[in-house]
């Protein structure tokens, strides 16, 4: 089983190796901010995916990264859905999960965005939450921790985010108790199934 060693091998990276992932997530993001400025009422994932695709091609991209995961208002909760087609309705939120390879180093962020530009109170609520749990795991990784540890420094941060959110409604605050529940049972065992 060479798994590990080449686990133990992808960590180590050239400076050529860190420009070209650099360059990958740059065509990425550019890809996605041209999708929101496209973003209208009426747009199908398939359209948002070919403003995508034009940016990745202008910009000698070797390959896609993965599947295509654009989904508006209820698809947009579904992310490894491939079934998405319904146009998009104002007020709706839309998901972009999709991203190139370049020069065989690939790029993966997903975003969110809403279709008129403007969150309203109830997405802007629940997103805010979302964004602070993201990023207490993200500025706690630091070089050297595992990915185990990440969690196991993000969790006190996480549960401090959960107690101080007043949601507007109880279904809301369930799901953000849940949410946190299942992050801190991975903490707790991390080699559940």
């Amino acid at each position: 089983n060479l798994d590990p060693i080449l686990d133990e091998l992808r960590k180590i990276k050239s400076e050529r190796e860190i420009e070209l992932i650099k360059k990958s997530t740059e065509l990425q993001a550019k890809a996605i901010e041209e999708s929101m400025r496209s973003t209208e009422a009426g747009i199908k994932p398939y359209q948002l995916e070919a403003v995508t695709k034009f940016i990745y091609q202008n910009n000698n991209y070797s390959d896609e990264a993965y599947y295509a995961l654009i989904h508006f208002g209820p698809d947009a909760f579904k992310n490894h859905y491939h079934n998405s087609i319904r146009p998009a309705r104002a007020g709706d939120m839309i998901l972009m999960d999709y991203g190139p390879s370049y020069k065989y180093y690939t790029s993966d962020m997903a975003r969110m965005w809403t279709v008129n530009g403007k969150f309203n109170d109830v997405q802007r609520e629940l997103y805010t939450f979302y964004l602070k749990y993201y990023e207490a795991i993200l500025y706690n990784i630091e070089k050297g921790l595992t990915p185990q540890e990440v969690r196991e420094k993000a969790l006190p941060e996480i549960e401090e985010i959960l107690d101080s959110t007043v949601f507007s409604e109880e279904r809301f605050a369930q799901a953000a108790k849940d949410f946190v529940n299942d992050f801190r049972e991975s903490v707790d065992n991390p080699n559940r199934g």
